[in-house]
């Protein structure tokens, strides 16, 4: 068997990378403000230091041939390509907002996303979309009279 490590430690690695850049980040907060922030990126920092010591564990497992049978056979790139397309997803809809603004994009993202998952019925598709943007509507602009963001469309 070709020893490669776990995916745990890339995971785990990658949360940690992340957890390390926005503790940078929020040295530039004010003293007061930066508390609940620090306090959440160490606690991720913590978990993705356990998530990378059960990697190293799962690693020496499957080393040792241990591992395949109990479930912690690292994951393959077909298996990785769903969650992929998802991300891709996610990172569009992030451009999209600035584009063509939040309350287009959202229901743009919301019906695709349940198309995907394989709900094909219309109006529940509909449905859920518009109760969803109405319910953001009323929660964040009405109530909390926040500004969304607004592109090209609206």
């Amino acid at each position: 068997m070709k020893k490669v490590l776990h995916h745990d430690v890339y995971i785990g690695g990658i949360m940690m990378a992340l957890a390390a850049f926005f503790l940078v980040l929020t040295g530039e907060f004010p003293k007061e403000s930066s508390y609940f922030p620090r306090f959440f990126t160490c606690v991720l920092i913590l978990i993705s230091a356990l998530i990378i010591w059960q990697g190293v564990q799962k690693t020496r497992r499957l080393w040792q041939g241990e591992g395949a049978e109990s479930g912690d056979a690292p994951i393959t790139g077909r298996e990785l390509r769903q969650p992929m397309i998802g991300l891709i997803g996610i990172v569009a809809y992030i451009a999209a907002i600035s584009l063509i603004g939040f309350f287009v994009s959202t229901g743009l993202f919301l019906l695709t996303y349940m198309w995907c998952l394989k709900i094909r019925s219309i109006p529940m598709l509909l449905i859920s979309t518009l109760a969803v943007e109405v319910f953001i509507y009323v929660l964040f602009v009405m109530q909390l009279k926040l500004t969304m963001p607004a592109g090209i469309l609206f």
